[in-house]
């Protein structure tokens, strides 16, 4: 019969194979039964599936034992053959049937390679303690009933979306070189991190490429876990049997909890541990294996937990002899890693500091991290064709080119790969993979979502309705990562989805597991593949991410609750509780029973709050007089007379000291700050289109084969220059001896160029500091000073417009000669305004004196102006000297301009640092040199034509009235908002005051004029604090006399409230106020109330 087809119908068969009972044989207890009865419409061929290698596979089996005439599963693990080649199988759950009287002669069906690999012959009845039984495997059937070899298939040697175990090591191709490198670094490292993205087999390549190698030599003992959201638990589970083997099953699970709460609690090392596993198992190493380590992220919400799981794992690396670490970690979780910082040296490789808690010992090598990358080309090749090569499989021509198209760019995509090949396997014809079946499963990138979207419609439409809340639960949403998949207990999708949940696994989109610590069934997706390339899924997950969101913070919050003895301070409140009120009542039904009583515990504290609330109503009501009275003496205006004699002493006391702070110094580097933040603010000007820039960098030396310009490099350059007639040129080139060959070729170029100029270095020490100008154009008169000034912070704010040469020759500045060349083809030059002004066009320039704006004594040598930077660097039209050697540039594109030349790459080291280098956040960015030159022209050409504002100051008695003003100002409204009794209107007009100062230099920079910042807001804040600071204590003594006056008011009407007005008061206040408080109720206020009860 067939009772799961068919229940109930009986079939006519006839016996047409048998080998009968026969101990001598390894061929036994077989017989082959043939129908003459139609077969049921639902019955179909059942997969036969031949392995040499069953150890671990997970298997099902229905049967009927004794008592159950409907039938009943068993299951458990396979494991491997005896000496009869039967293969013995485990029970390895807590509860269950499982195979005895009644099994014999079912099918076995290995859940990992989805087929029957054997049939049930023995159960062991003599030892109820021995949960065994024994089937024989489908390979010895075969052999012995030949029929049936064309159903028996070999098993899949592609994993789908599983990783390659150990027991897959000869199956796994792609990853030689990778899994070489890694088992040369195990002896060598105590610490091997691999990280690579989702998708990309990390876990594979450490499973059946590293730990198969590792374990063929001696004396390794290895092991391996995942942190989940116990780490230290699941850490223990992996290590006590190695410790404690001859202890039960129970008794191993109590030991468990004991070393994972002395590792907690830090009374036992981890590296301790390790030691005495060596000790006991007689082994040279011990290899331990943290697979999927982003679950210390994603899973383990208990901080605490996860640094000292961290530090236990770093302290056993660096000290534990004979000890290695081997982590997987994907790589959208390394910033995660990074963030606790003694993890983030050992995953760089840096060895601890000295001194520190976790000293390296040992004598091998600090940590090694290996990126773990997409596979090229040939290595994916052999990932497809050897593990069918390896069972005799061919793949039809071109077939292994099209699946390499659709995968080789894509990362992350091998388990798509894997699961595409399984479905291609399933589909194979004539020992052969076909284009036809790659055609039906769609490809790599349809076939796990075509499969998935295949399965989902078959669902009945009530059934499609839980399997959209089933698999949101399977799903963890990420907060600024990609979504991940969650484990997920029966209790959280539903009790009354387990029946749908074990259909999905059967369907292979699901896989189901049993947490036997907690004694609860779990589920989770196959792969985390299926949530990035189920379109549905990800729409689910998109449609309900604000509820899953949450419901994820619900679980941590009722986790939090729950460890601390269900504290009632762990509830949720506020604004949190309104919103789990908002869920329960629209999805509550998707909440599990534990999250429900946790949001209805929740409310009923609440509630039970507001009811204590309302209780203490009637009390509260005692405190009106009290706090009415408080209130009135707050808004009762203080005398005028108190205020006075502080105003002006104040004021310039504290302007004073501000001012002395800015006249010795301390101050300037502030108001340099506050310059350079007001042109990173000011709106960018636009590009100087009078100017343009030919930068010499690092491609064009490369281009030229040779580190040093020869002089005939610049000669063409400067002929070409020449053919744009220009009105000015800028060689902020050092040529001072000539640099054959070309030599003759540029000496002529520098004669017939009257509007060209080269520099000279003028400051500093005559041959040590300075550096002479080409002799040619020196004798031309053709020559500027490049020189720059730097402020003590090595930024340039100021300019030249000439300066004295040792000798006591006048020297114009670079920047300076080339604005005059341009403004001299329009008649502009300059003329003297007085014996300090010059006036040149529209623009009156005047020198930088030593305290002008923000400095303080410097050295104001020279003509100088302070900059007007146009904007930050690269601000300019620049063009690279090779695109002028070599003619890429538009026709007179130089026409009618000022052209400079100028190394403008990091490595010539002729950059400086400006206004501009670095914001309040950012990283500090140099201009060129020739750029600093290129400003100062356009800020003199800009002025004289268009009248653009030069950066002008106040003189020193208007900046000094200035700061006292605001101090002042300061003082004056610190005194009326304290008079009001408003601190908090008195912060707000404080930061409004300074809004305005700052508001008031911005407004007048953009005008031209750099005003004090700093020195009036610390006279103003400064002046506010000295007079909330002076005038507190008088202001407090007053406020509590006008109390007490109030309160006193109301004794005759009501003396037992006013009583205890008068306690609560004295309880408020401090003992020195309860003091005074005392004195003034026996001098003042109850000389006709003797009769007042004050009550201790």
């Amino acid at each position: 019969d067939f009772p799961r087809v068919a229940p109930g119908s009986i079939l006519q068969a006839r016996v047409v194979f048998w080998q009968p009972v026969n101990p001598n044989e390894l061929e036994e207890d077989l017989a082959g039964l043939e129908l003459e009865s139609p077969l049921p419409q639902t019955a179909k061929p059942i997969r036969l599936v031949v392995s040499e290698n069953l150890w671990g596979h997970p298997f099902q089996v229905f049967g009927f034992p004794k008592g159950q005439p409907n039938g009943v599963w068993a299951s458990g693990k396979l494991r491997a053959q005896n000496a009869k080649n039967w293969v013995q199988l485990e029970d390895v759950k807590g509860t269950g049937y499982r195979l005895e009287p009644g099994f014999s002669g079912a099918p076995i069906w290995d859940e990992q390679l989805d087929g029957v690999a054997g049939m049930a012959v023995a159960a062991e009845m003599t030892r109820p303690d021995a949960k065994a039984a024994f089937i024989i495997p489908t390979n010895l059937i075969v052999q012995a009933w030949s029929e049936l070899r064309e159903q028996a298939i070999p098993p899949c040697p592609y994993q789908g979306l599983s990783a390659f175990r150990e027991e897959d090591a000869q199956l796994f191709f792609g990853r030689e070189e990778f899994t070489r490198q890694l088992v040369a670094a195990v002896p060598r490292h105590p610490l091997i991190t691999i990280i690579g993205p989702s998708g990309s087999g990390k876990s594979s390549v450490v499973f059946a490429g590293m730990i198969p190698q590792i374990r063929s030599e001696a004396n390794w003992l290895i092991e391996n876990f995942r942190p989940s959201e116990r780490p230290l638990h699941n850490l223990a589970a992996r290590l006590v049997p190695h410790l404690e083997a001859q202890m039960s099953e129970t008794d191993q699970l109590a030991e468990v909890n004991k070393l994972a709460t002395k590792l907690q609690q830090e009374e036992l090392a981890l590296r301790d541990v390790v030691v005495r596993i060596l000790e006991k198992n007689s082994s040279t190493h011990l290899l331990l294996v943290a697979d999927q380590f982003e679950e210390l992220y994603t899973l383990c919400k208990n901080g605490s937990e996860r640094q000292i799981f961290l530090d236990q794992l770093l302290e056993a690396v660096n000290q534990a002899s004979n000890f290695t670490l081997v982590l997987t970690l994907r790589a959208d979780f390394l910033g995660y890693a990074l963030s606790y910082r003694p993890f983030a040296d050992a995953l760089q490789g840096v060895e601890p500091p000295s001194p520190n808690p976790f000293p390296l010992r040992g004598g091998r090598g600090v940590g090694a991290t290996y990126l773990l990358g997409p596979m090229n080309r040939e290595e994916l090749r052999q990932a497809i064709e050897q593990p069918a090569r390896l069972l005799g499989i061919k793949i039809e021509s071109g077939l292994t080119e099209l699946i390499l198209k659709a995968v080789e760019q894509e990362p992350g995509n091998l388990p798509l790969l894997e699961f595409a090949l399984k479905l291609l396997w399933e589909k194979r014809k004539n020992g052969q993979l076909t284009h036809n079946a790659y055609k039906k499963i769609g490809g790599v990138e349809k076939a796990l979502s075509g499969y998935a979207e295949e399965i989902y419609e078959k669902l009945s439409e009530v059934n499609k309705q839980r399997s959209h809340k089933v698999f949101i639960q399977l799903v963890r949403p990420g907060e600024g990562t990609e979504d991940t998949r969650r484990l997920a207990t029966r209790v959280e999708v539903g009790e009354e989805n387990w029946d749908l949940v074990t259909q999905l696994a059967n369907a292979r989109l699901v896989v189901t597991g049993r947490n036997e610590s907690a004694s609860e069934e779990t589920v989770e997706v196959v792969h985390e593949a299926l949530i990035r390339g189920w379109k549905r899924l990800r729409q689910w997950m998109e449609d309900d991410r604000s509820f899953r969101t949450w419901q994820e913070g619900l679980r941590l919050a009722r986790g939090k609750w729950k460890t601390i003895d269900k504290d009632e301070g762990a509830l949720l409140r506020g604004v949190s509780l309104l919103e789990a009120e908002g869920w329960l009542q629209g999805r509550g039904e998707e909440l599990s029973p534990t999250e429900r009583d946790f949001i209805q515990a929740s409310i009923a504290s609440r509630d039970q709050e507001e009811a204590e609330r309302q209780a203490k109503q009637s009390t509260e009501q005692a405190n009106q007089i009290f706090v009415e009275a408080q209130k009135q003496a707050k808004q009762t205006p203080l005398k005028q007379g108190l205020w006075r004699k502080w105003e002006i002493l104040t004021a310039l006391s504290v302007s004073s000291f501000v001012i002395i702070l800015r006249l010795i110094g301390v101050l300037q580097s502030w108001e340099w700050a506050t310059l350079d933040q007001l042109f990173r603010l000011r709106p960018l000007e636009p590009t100087d289109e009078r100017i343009v820039i030919v930068g010499i960098d690092e491609a064009d030396i490369q281009n030229l084969e040779n580190a040093i310009i020869s002089d005939k490099v610049y000669a063409k350059l400067l002929k070409k220059l020449k053919a744009q007639q220009p009105r000015a040129i800028g060689l902020n080139i050092y040529r001072e001896f000539p640099v054959e060959p070309g030599y003759e070729q540029l000496k002529k170029v520098f004669e017939s160029t009257p509007y060209l100029v080269g520099i000279q270095k003028v400051a500093g020490e005559p041959g040590r500091d300075t550096v002479a100008p080409p002799p040619v154009l020196k004798a031309l008169g053709q020559v500027g000073a490049n020189d720059v000034i730097l402020d003590a912070d090595n930024k340039v704010r100021r300019g030249l417009l000439d300066l004295n040469a040792p000798d006591g020759e006048g020297v114009y500045s670079l920047g300076f000669y080339l604005a005059l060349l341009y403004l001299d083809v329009i008649n502009i030059s300059v003329e003297e305004v007085d014996e300090y002004k010059i006036s040149l066009g529209k623009a009156i320039f005047a020198p930088l004196e030593a305290n002008d704006g923000g400095y303080v004594r410097t050295d104001a040598g020279g003509y100088q102006i302070l900059l007007n930077y146009r904007g930050p660097n690269k601000h300019f039209q620049t063009v690279s000297m090779t695109e002028v050697l070599e003619d890429k540039l538009p026709p007179d594109w130089g026409r009618d301009r000022i052209i400079l030349i100028g190394k403008v790459g990091v490595s010539f080291n002729d950059i400086f640092f400006t206004p501009y280098s670095a914001g309040l956040l950012g990283l500090s960015e140099p201009m060129s040199g020739v750029e600093v030159h290129a400003n100062l022209t356009s800020q003199i050409i800009a002025a004289a034509l268009d009248g653009r504002p030069l950066i002008k100051s106040w003189s020193e008695s208007i900046e000094l009235l200035w700061i006292l003003g605001w101090s002042w100002i300061g003082v004056s409204l610190s005194w009326r908002f304290l008079r009001l009794r408003s601190p908090r209107l008195l912060i707000f007009i404080i930061l409004l005051a300074g809004v305005t100062i700052v508001s008031s230099c911005y407004v007048a920079f953009l005008s031209g004029w750099w005003i004090p910042l700093v020195p009036p807001a610390l006279s103003f804040v400064g002046s506010a604090i000295v007079v909330s600071l002076a005038t507190r204590n008088q202001i407090e003594k007053l406020q509590l006399h006008r109390t007490m006056e109030l309160i006193m008011d109301i004794y005759h009407k009501n003396p037992a409230a006013a009583s205890i007005a008068i306690e609560y008061l004295k309880r408020s206040e401090s003992d020195r106020s309860q003091i005074l408080l005392d004195k003034w109720l026996q001098t003042e206020f109850l000389n006709n109330s003797e009769d007042v009860v004050t009550r201790k």
